[in-house]
């Protein structure tokens, strides 16, 4: 984002200049919680491309989750990219405009903004991504992609989200710039993180304990993934299914076997989830909030 000539916009983009606005946040979870962004009001861009973009649902995050637990040796970790928009280039620049006055006395000093003020108003021209933009999202993500795939991964046709590798040991679901992994190995894991440093920075969080919102608590021993602050509740208990069953949102219910049958018979590994992101997947039907995934005992 650089200042630039009122003059110099093309005519045909002049009625597509954007609006800023000065974002202040708190966002826990990151190396720096305290957050200042300038967004850009994508409203007024008219983008002729496709701004889709791929991304994970909860069903993904939970099938993740499951597989960990049933899987012998697996483990999860999660991953971040530092700003991933940022450092995209986008493929035809945007512009965007600010009130003199809006503007600290230091920065233009500093960039000698007076020389662009055009009826009070400084123009930047936008050559990579930034917050705001509609097609900032769709780029990043074709990027990541491309970049990705030299080193062997790709996103499964269809369940948008899902990424393997071709032949390593890796399953990831990725949501924006989050990664959830699942990986047998640590090396295998290591492969993907390298991939990844060679173009980004990243911060890793090997216990995987938090990933999309989600706190949760590991046990690989007994490939058990709880929800530490639903688990304490009585009113929630772990419902029984085959691994035949599709769905993954059936509510709880008695069974006529004793506990001590159960446990003779099948392995029962746990994964609980939050309630807000269980009513998003539930479409409005009461939900599962403890989900189990049984396993014949070895």
């Amino acid at each position: 984002m650089r200042p630039i000539m009122f003059h110099k916009i093309p005519h045909d983009q002049l009625k597509d200049v954007a609006h800023v606005r000065v974002v202040c946040d708190v966002k826990l979870g990151k190396e720096d919680p305290n957050r200042t962004r300038i967004t850009i009001g994508g409203n007024t861009i008219a983008y002729a491309g496709d701004c889709g973009t791929k991304t994970g649902s909860i069903e993904v995050v939970k099938g993740i989750f499951n597989s960990v637990c049933s899987r012998p040796g697996a483990k999860f970790l999660s991953a971040d990219i530092t700003n991933y928009y940022l450092g995209t280039p986008l493929d035809c620049p945007e512009y965007a405009r600010i009130r003199i006055e809006d503007i600290p006395q230091e920065f233009i000093d500093e960039y000698n903004l007076m020389q662009y003020v055009h009826n009070g108003w400084v123009y930047f021209e936008i050559t990579k991504g930034i917050y705001g933009l509609k097609q900032a999202g769709k780029l990043a993500n074709d990027l990541l992609t491309e970049r990705l795939s030299k080193h062997g991964y790709f996103q499964c046709a269809t369940t948008p989200g899902l990424w393997r590798h071709k032949w390593r040991p890796v399953v990831f679901v990725l949501i924006v710039d989050d990664f959830g992994i699942e990986n047998v190995e640590k090396e295998h894991a290591e492969h993907l993180l390298s991939a990844l440093r060679a173009d980004y920075t990243i911060t890793t969080d090997w216990t995987g304990k938090r990933y999309a919102g989600i706190d949760i608590e590991w046990d690989y021993d007994k490939r058990r993934a709880e929800q530490p602050w639903l688990t304490t509740s009585r009113m929630f208990e772990p419902v029984s299914a085959t691994p035949t069953q599709s769905s993954l949102n059936t509510l709880p219910t008695n069974t006529a076997k004793s506990s001590t049958e159960q446990k003779n018979n099948m392995h029962t590994t746990t994964s609980t989830l939050p309630l807000r992101w269980m009513q998003q997947a539930s479409n409005g039907v009461k939900a599962s909030l403890v989900h189990s995934y049984t396993t014949p005992e070895q």
